[in-house]
């Protein structure tokens, strides 16, 4: 529901300046967002990640 996410997904996507990173992926009510763990990267969107800590969290085995 949050609102965030939709102009998320408008956002450009980069090219990564890491290799070896995790690679999130959301698709939320058809918008797509997306972002990679790298430290040098610009920071994550930030409904998106916390949405995708939440799936971790919860998804943890």
């Amino acid at each position: 529901a949050d609102p965030r996410l939709a102009s998320e997904a408008q956002r450009p996507t980069t090219a990564t300046n890491c290799a070896d990173v995790m690679n999130y992926r959301l698709t939320v009510a058809g918008n797509d967002t997306a972002y990679v763990d790298c430290p040098t990267d610009e920071p994550p969107p930030p409904a998106t990640q916390a949405v995708v800590k939440l799936l971790l969290r919860t998804t943890a085995a």
